[in-house]
């Protein structure tokens, strides 16, 4: 059985969580209710049936509420601005197939809670699309914060922070695979001692501190653990040299991660 295949027991317990909160029908802004989405929230809740459907039901209130289907496709020029430096994107592959979602706190450009929050939505429905298409929606993310050069001045505000954890958790449960810490710096441990409480136990198993930086000897052992080095980004101590271009990242359908939008578009098949 592949990792993150569906049980038996699972699949019972699908028919019935449907059956019983979710009928044909059902308004889900934009958010398939397939047996992929089911089975996360299920897995979130240990396979309580209740628990999950409240899980689930406080999602989609979640989502009527941010505005969506229509939310980015109105909210476009917030999400040009956001992404123009680079802060948040995916690019790649782990070594297990999960797509890598790329954080650079240094690359921060705004101080708009909104903006922020919409960006990285915008980033979690695009993994979501991703895993959608390699791997039936059932695969998990890997992601990777770069603390490389980062300041307090470059901080998000706790209230963004706290946002983003709270939406993670709560509405894109099962998605996190693992989170790469890569050279955090001396004051990110203020910042961690205030958040840690809110981060779930499963989640928090999921963290690796890549000390030193990238390029260092004992990061370097860490990572080719996890990536082959030659599709991860020279940034961020691979091998694979490139320049982020938001344009043609914004420009790609949202199943494809940078690295597959940048080569189409250098093949001349990519998005006009």
């Amino acid at each position: 059985m592949s990792p993150g295949a569906i049980t038996d027991e699972e699949a019972s317990l699908i028919s019935q969580v449907r059956e019983a909160h979710f009928p044909s029908g059902t308004e889900s802004y934009g958010l398939p209710l397939d047996d992929a989405v089911l089975v996360r929230y299920l897995r979130a809740r240990e396979g309580s049936i209740e628990k999950a459907a409240a899980m689930l039901t406080a999602t989609l209130e979640w989502r009527r509420e941010f505005g969506f289907p229509e939310v980015f496709s109105k909210e476009m020029d917030v999400i040009r601005k956001e992404n123009s430096t680079g802060k948040n994107y995916v690019s790649g592959f782990d070594s297990h197939g999960r797509p890598i979602l790329v954080l650079r706190p240094r690359c921060e450009n705004t101080t708009d809670h909104d903006g922020n929050i919409k960006h990285i939505v915008y980033q979690l429905e695009r993994t979501r699309a991703i895993l959608q298409r390699t791997s039936d929606g059932l695969g998990k993310a890997c992601v990777i914060i770069d603390y490389v050069g980062f300041t307090l001045r470059n901080a998000p505000k706790m209230k963004t922070s706290m946002a983003t954890l709270n939406i993670l958790q709560n509405h894109y449960p099962e998605t996190l695979g693992q989170a790469f810490f890569i050279s955090p710096p001396v004051v990110f441990k203020g910042f961690w001692k205030v958040i840690y409480p809110f981060i779930d136990k499963d989640t928090k198993e999921k963290f690796t501190f890549v000390p030193g930086s990238a390029t260092s000897p004992a990061a370097q052992e860490v990572l080719a653990k996890n990536f082959d080095m030659d599709v991860l980004e020279e940034g961020i101590g691979g091998k694979y040299a490139t320049k982020f271009d938001s344009s043609i990242y914004l420009a790609a359908p949202l199943d494809q991660d940078y690295r597959e939008a940048l080569l189409l578009t250098n093949s001349g098949t990519g998005a006009s």
